[in-house]
């Protein structure tokens, strides 16, 4: 007998014929063995139930919010076999815990407030240990079991009207739909807007992350790349339930119009769609699948609770088990799945799911999004000196036209989280201060009289002019401006100073480079970091003390011969990030 089935007896069919002889005697006998039995088992339920009552072994097991319905199902059923465990009865507690947070928690990194201490956990994907074990402390605290609850291969789904002009544009529907076209990806006059489950909280947005780095390969422009590809996508929150992909369907439509794309599990499509088949949503198995695994692993050092742990892995591997996470969608940990995804708007069949994730992949993956999602703090410095007015090469255009037009470019890259003023600089502009605020620091999207700050930032770049024969006090300009950002750092954001210049410094009497090097490593602040980034029209500039400066702060220099380049200083600027402090330009 399986132990995950209860014992049943089967009833004397009432019309069979009584055995003569001693069948009396039998009956007696048999009525005797039965009344024994049902004292013995009834005795042993109300010790069971004594022993449940008293002194329980609880097991606090932490489920992803979309699995947690069948796990609870799954520990009800456990919870009523009454297992022993040293004398106690073990019971099963079964709570709804984003993965996020009980990874944070596990980590050290954050705490989860209301509930017991995680004894178990379910997330909705192994992912979720590899990133919480690649520290000591999570390493001991969150133990895998190899045991898997249930499986839902990821899909890149969108609404059925968006999904027909996608199909149109591509062979196939796969990772690299969520590419921008420079990468790749399907045409921008598509106006695809990819929303990207937030890796920080999501799986399916952790795996496409790890997906896209292994597409992406590991040449040197692979980070400038990476970069590109998340600064092109829109982090959302997760969708993973019909509600959240009714959002998704609702943004095609009026007044909006937009064409939304996104990743989530087969389960979520499949339910989403049956809950509302008036708006359904096109899904796509990607050639390299990725399944949720839904991995059950330990997080208790009792042996007590060890035990009832093992116990509920044994159910956990039962026909109930398998049968409850079919009922609600997902596949069984075998791959098995009640339904043909075709009848829920999924089109093909899954592939065989690949690795998730190398020891530490994952990790790196999300350590990199993490970096490149901090808001940007800038101060940019417009070089106006008379150096500006030189032609620069065989186009016509000075140098201050080239950048100039160059910042245009920029500025449109910049997301409304940017945080970003202006200063002019050449000599004597302000008193005796070489430089002056032309737009104060602050988000890009805030009010500035009638106007946006990003709507003052294009017309102050369309009206500024360079002064023929100025000179440029660059030196102390920059040490003002770092000074200042130094003073106004703002923790959550890369705070930095990008000099849109000739790169020389021309003014007479005033600071030497060796007193800008000396007072920039004095004042630069390892707990308040402020970057320094150059960026030049020409190649006639002292590159080699530009290096020295940048350096101090972990910054980098750059040479711009025409307003384009401006989008590979821009992407190369940001993926810093990812290797700073060490980045090694």
């Amino acid at each position: 007998m399986p132990d995950d089935e209860l014992p049943y007896f089967s009833p004397r069919h009432p019309g069979r014929p009584r055995r003569s002889g001693n069948g009396w005697i039998i009956g007696m006998a048999a009525t005797a063995i039965a009344i024994t039995l049902v004292l013995v088992i009834g005795v042993r339920a109300v010790l069971v139930r004594a022993l449940c009552e008293q002194g329980p072994v609880r097991l606090h097991v932490a489920a992803s919010l979309d699995i947690a319905p069948a796990v609870q199902q799954i520990g009800k059923y456990f919870n009523d076999l009454n297992r022993d465990v040293g004398g106690h009865c073990a019971q099963v507690e079964v709570t709804e815990d984003a993965p996020g947070r009980v990874a944070a928690e596990l980590s050290g990194m954050g705490t989860i407030t209301g509930e017991s201490p995680i004894d178990a956990w379910v997330p909705d994907s192994s992912l979720w240990l590899n990133v919480v074990r690649n520290s000591a402390r999570g390493a001991a605290a969150a133990r895998p079991t190899g045991v898997s609850v249930a499986r839902s291969p990821l899909v890149i789904t969108a609404p059925r009207s968006i999904a027909g002009v996608v199909g149109r544009s591509s062979t196939h529907i796969g990772w690299r739909t969520l590419f921008p076209q420079s990468l790749g990806g399907p045409s921008a006059s598509l106006h695809l807007q990819v929303q990207l489950p937030d890796p920080a909280h999501n799986a399916a947005g952790l795996a496409s992350l790890v997906e896209v780095r292994r597409l992406l390969g590991g040449q040197p422009a692979a980070r400038d790349e990476f970069t590109n590809f998340v600064h092109n996508v829109r982090p959302s929150a997760s969708f993973d339930d019909p509600q959240a992909l009714s959002v998704l369907s609702t943004l095609a439509e009026p007044p909006w119009l937009a064409r939304p794309v996104t990743v989530t599990s087969e389960q979520a499509v499949e339910a989403y769609n049956k809950s509302t088949p008036g708006r359904p949503l096109i899904a796509y198995y990607p050639a390299q699948e990725y399944d949720l695994d839904f991995p059950f692993a330990l997080a208790t050092s009792s042996s007590l609770k060890i035990q009832a742990a093992q116990l509920f892995e044994q159910v956990l591997r039962s026909s109930f088990a398998s049968g409850a996470v079919r009922g609600d969608g997902f596949r069984s940990a075998n791959g098995q799945t009640d339904t043909a995804g075709s009848q829920f708007g999924i089109v093909g069949d899954p592939q065989p799911a690949v690795a998730l994730a190398a020891p530490g992949e994952a990790s790196t993956a999300l350590q990199a999004w993490n970096r490149l999602s901090l808001g940007s703090r800038d101060l940019v410095l417009d070089d106006i000196s008379g150096a500006m007015t030189q032609p620069l090469g065989l186009s016509g255009q000075t140098r201050f036209e080239v950048l100039q037009a160059a910042a245009i470019v920029g500025l449109s890259l910049f997301p409304d989280s940017t945080q970003m003023g202006v200063w002019e600089y050449s000599y004597q502009m302000n008193g005796s201060l070489p430089y002056r605020m032309l737009v104060p620091v602050g988000p890009l999207p805030a009010q500035l009289g009638l106007i946006t700050r990003r709507q003052q930032l294009l017309e102050v770049s369309n009206v500024l002019a360079a002064q023929p024969g100025a000179p440029a006090a660059m030196y102390e300009s920059v040490l003002a401006a770092f000074r200042w950002m130094t003073a106004n750092y703002q923790p959550g954001h890369v705070n930095a100073v990008i000099v849109l210049g000739s790169g020389t410094n021309t003014a007479r009497g005033g600071m030497s480079l060796s007193q800008l090097l000396a007072r920039l490593r004095a004042d630069y602040d390892p707990r308040r970091p402020v970057e320094i980034i150059m960026v030049t029209a020409g190649t006639d500039a002292d590159q080699a003390a530009l290096r020295e400066i940048t350096a101090i702060s972990h910054g980098a220099s750059y040479t711009v011969e025409q307003p384009s380049d401006i989008a590979n200083v821009f992407f190369d600027a940001l993926a810093r990030r990812i290797c700073e402090p060490n980045c090694g330009r």
